[in-house]
């Protein structure tokens, strides 16, 4: 059980929801570490002036984002409202919270997982594997949340394990409140590309202590630490159950690819089935070079039944899929995609990415495509799918299979020679990539919308979600993938 939050931190939390009014002085205000390469907000109960970063979060995305030019992405009217509400709302002083808050409502009219997430707090971090310093970034970083896992199904939650797989003990009230009131201001704050990632937002923010405050639970100290009741329901019995708070934030679990158990797992299972797990999308580290050696391996020993693991994947560059269906003699459908530029992308493309790497990361683009374009549409290409050597892939998914990941598992099942095994995936299949970050200079929020918009190959299929051909829980999927393969001839 993780640590609870002291009365220390209570006192900071009040302090960061009481407002006073004050001009914003950054050189005062907003303290930047360099030497320890942290950025935190210093006095969060003032108010401060933050019309600026509202107007350039509101030009970023305009100029960034592919729903602009996808004309049935989204309603013009609706954003305009949107828009209109969100800037007139910012230009009154507001505290840093109530700023992060409208700035999550705006970005909720893009129906975009992605871009749903806007961070509070930033660091460097040593990653040894890369010699160099990434940044980590962390979603309202200001807050704490319910010890105990949620995971929310069909408009109902439940209490999880520590490994996230659900139980059968319903969570009925939070704090006194209804947990269909407290959805529905997670709802009101967080988007999603479709229902599965509605009901995976609301499992995860069930927990956090502001949409738990923004909906009136009840939270109080006992013993100087800040718990909740919550009302559960079990073999049709209702109890009460008194729960503390930890700085634990929900996508823990998700760790930096550094700190991952592994990032590419993969062994020979029963019955000639290949099994590939992937933590990690990554294309430049040397375990790559290996899994291909040990999938060429397999496949001069006539193996041809393969099981990919996406199971809580996330994001990355998909491109790996390409390398290994290469050693299978394999090629995947093409996914169409709808690409925006702007001047600043143009230099970005030309800095970042000479002709010898263009092809690489934008698929046999040169930078000449750039000049003077808007944006650049390649059209989908379900026919590049190939199998001569008679391979069948299983991939597994669950409701965390995100972005990169769900990206490998659409290109899998419109290959014509694989299935899907598990849950849906809380990313569309026709969705967004290849973010642009932008730092707000008053708040330090960062604002991350995707320039690029994929079309899944096969037009025909559910666009929003990608339905398994088998759906089991995710916790199954895999003893589910060797039993289908016994049932091959």
């Amino acid at each position: 059980m993780k640590k609870s939050i002291s009365i220390t931190m209570i006192l900071l939390l009040c302090a960061l929801l009481t407002a006073c009014s004050r001009n914003i002085r950054r050189d005062e205000e907003y303290v930047r570490n360099i030497e320890g390469r942290i950025l935190f907000i210093a006095e969060q109960n003032s108010v401060y002036d933050f019309s600026g970063d509202a107007a350039e979060t509101v030009a970023f995305v305009e100029a960034v984002h592919p729903n602009f030019i996808v004309a049935d992405r989204m309603c013009m009217d609706k954003y305009a409202y949107f828009r209109d509400t969100y800037l007139t709302a910012t230009a009154n002083p507001m505290t840093h919270t109530e700023f992060t808050l409208a700035t999550q409502r705006f970005l909720t009219v893009f129906n975009d997982g992605h871009l749903s997430r806007t961070f509070l707090m930033g660091k460097q971090v040593w990653n040894p594997q890369l010699s160099e310093y990434r940044w980590e970034t962390t979603l309202f970083q200001d807050g704490y949340f319910i010890e105990h896992f949620f995971l929310a199904r069909e408009d109902r939650l439940f209490l999880a394990d520590d490994n996230l797989v659900i139980t059968d003990t319903e969570v009925l009230a939070i704090g006194g409140v209804p947990v269909a009131d407290i959805f529905a201001v997670i709802d009101y704050y967080f988007g999603a590309y479709n229902d599965v990632g509605i009901q995976r937002a609301r499992g995860r923010y069930a927990r956090y202590q502001l949409m738990l405050q923004l909906a009136g639970a009840n939270l109080y100290l006992r013993e100087d630490y800040l718990v909740v009741d919550i009302t559960v329901l079990k073999n049709e019995i209702e109890t009460i159950m008194e729960v503390g708070f930890t700085s634990l934030h929900p996508a823990a679990y998700r760790l930096p690819d550094f700190e991952l158990e592994y990032r590419v797992r993969w062994e020979r299972m029963k019955n000639d089935v290949f099994y590939i797990s992937l933590r990690s999308l990554a294309l430049d580290y040397p375990y790559n070079i290996e899994m291909s050696h040990a999938i060429r391996q397999a496949m001069n020993d006539g193996i041809r039944n393969f099981i990919i693991d996406l199971r809580n994947t996330p994001g990355g560059n998909p491109a790996i899929i390409h390398y290994i269906f290469q050693e299978m003699g394999a090629t995947t459908p093409g996914h169409g995609k709808i690409m925006r530029i702007d001047d600043m992308h143009r230099e970005i493309v030309e800095l970042h990415y000479p002709p010898p790497t263009m092809e690489r990361y934008f698929g046999h683009l040169s930078t000449e495509d750039f000049a003077g374009r808007s944006y650049i549409y390649t059209p989908r290409n379900p026919g590049r799918s190939a199998n001569p050597r008679g391979v069948f892939i299983a991939a597994l998914t669950s409701e965390r299979t995100f972005s990169g990941g769900t990206t490998i598992a659409v290109e899998i099942a419109d290959s014509g020679f694989g299935i899907v095994i598990g849950e849906p995936s809380a990313t569309a299949p026709t969705g967004y990539g290849w973010g642009r970050a932008l730092w707000l200079p008053n708040s330090f929020l960062q604002i991350r919308p995707h320039y690029t918009f994929y079309l899944r190959p096969d037009i025909n299929a559910d666009q929003f979600t990608l339905w398994p051909d088998i759906y089991v829980n995710e916790w199954e999927a895999l003893e589910t993938a060797l039993a289908f393969f016994m049932q091959l001839p």
